[in-house]
């Protein structure tokens, strides 16, 4: 005859090692679980392999609708962008992108410049090929179908062309109506060739 339940008292503390469940199942919590994390890996780019396009197929979904990304990168050349784009499935947003970027560098000169209509949101510009940019960002509702509602906000550190540091910060947004699943690293001209970008869902987001 099957147990159809364990009263409390039969089973004595840290009684099941792990060993003896699968981690690797699916289980479902209707109650409030603590000490979970509030973020979810849904994606992880390394390649030191050089191309124009990086891409994040399939990672955002319904279940979030912000993302925390950590990007590190370089172009195989100096003085070339680093942008990001939105995918729908494979097919990239090559229109729409709106913002700015703002900074100060390390000899005291400002820096900034601005997307309008632009075929890429700019996260790195005129940028060093022999030190790495580091940004750290939110990517928000990927997945609406409202117009000027997906955004990817940024913060971080670049070198430039001759080794110039600049602190930035950006904010840029895209006028598509398109739900996006995926995003993509590009170029403007020399490929990428070394990026590491982890992705996370945020938990308990919503638009």
């Amino acid at each position: 005859m099957a147990i159809t339940r364990i009263i409390k008292p039969s089973i004595t503390d840290d009684a099941v090692d792990n060993t003896k469940l699968d981690l690797a199942d699916n289980y479902a919590f209707t109650g409030t679980v603590s000490g979970a994390s509030s973020l979810v890996k849904v994606a992880d780019i390394l390649s030191s392999t050089s191309s124009n396009t990086h891409d994040a197929v399939g990672c955002f979904s319904s279940t979030y609708d912000s993302y925390f990304f950590d990007l590190k990168a370089k172009p195989q050349n100096a003085s070339y962008q680093i942008g990001m784009q939105f995918l729908n499935n494979t097919t990239a947003i090559e229109t729409g992108y709106y913002g700015g970027v703002y900074g100060y560098g390390d000899n005291n000169a400002v820096y900034n410049y601005r997307m309008s209509s632009h075929p890429r949101a700019i996260i790195l510009d005129d940028h060093s090929n022999s030190r790495r940019g580091i940004v750290q960002g939110y990517i928000t509702a990927p997945l609406s179908t409202e117009a000027n509602f997906k955004r990817i906000n940024w913060c971080g550190g670049s070198f430039n062309n001759v080794n110039v540091f600049y602190a930035l910060s950006g904010s840029c947004w895209n006028t598509t109506t398109t739900s996006c699943d995926g995003i993509r690293f590009i170029s403007n001209g020399s490929p990428i060739n070394y990026i590491s970008c982890q992705i996370y869902g945020v938990v308990g987001t919503r638009s």
